[in-house]
């Protein structure tokens, strides 16, 4: 429930990296040079238009000593979403900061999964990005 100005990818992705640390979770993260490398257009599309670059895919592993299952889970974090091109109009702007609710829902679920020491390895994937328009970033496309 943090606002965007105090929760930017940025900010976010240090965070992950501190409870990745603090919890011993592989930590692997795709920023948006990455990403244009390996093709993820949809993914850089939206977080190109934000200053800083600081969109990035994050993978996070939970691999405990005994392993009975595998799962993966996938969360979105759009830490502000303005609608893009179709820019919402300010009614609609209040809860944007909620758009990263499925990366958090996520991270809790491995939190859990560890500080309960569950015999399942989880694979966690963070979509970490805003959606903003800077008008010179437009015009200088590269994807």
């Amino acid at each position: 429930m943090t606002p965007p100005n105090e929760l930017t990818p940025g900010i976010y992705r240090k965070k992950v990296s501190e409870l990745a640390s603090k919890y011993g979770w592989e930590h692997e993260e795709f920023d948006m040079q990455a990403l244009r490398k390996i093709g993820a257009g949809a993914f850089v599309a939206v977080g190109q238009g934000s200053e800083p670059q600081d969109a990035a895919i994050v993978h996070l592993t939970y691999r405990p000593e005994t392993i009975n299952k595998h799962i993966s889970i996938v969360g979105k974090g759009i830490c502000f979403d303005t609608g893009g091109h179709n820019l919402k109009p300010a009614k609609y702007m209040l809860g944007m900061h909620e758009d990263m609710n499925g990366s958090a829902v996520s991270l809790g679920i491995l939190l859990a999964a560890t500080e309960m020491k569950l015999p399942v390895m989880i694979d966690c994937w963070l979509a970490i990005a805003q959606n903003h328009i800077q008008p010179q970033r437009l015009t200088n496309r590269t994807t």
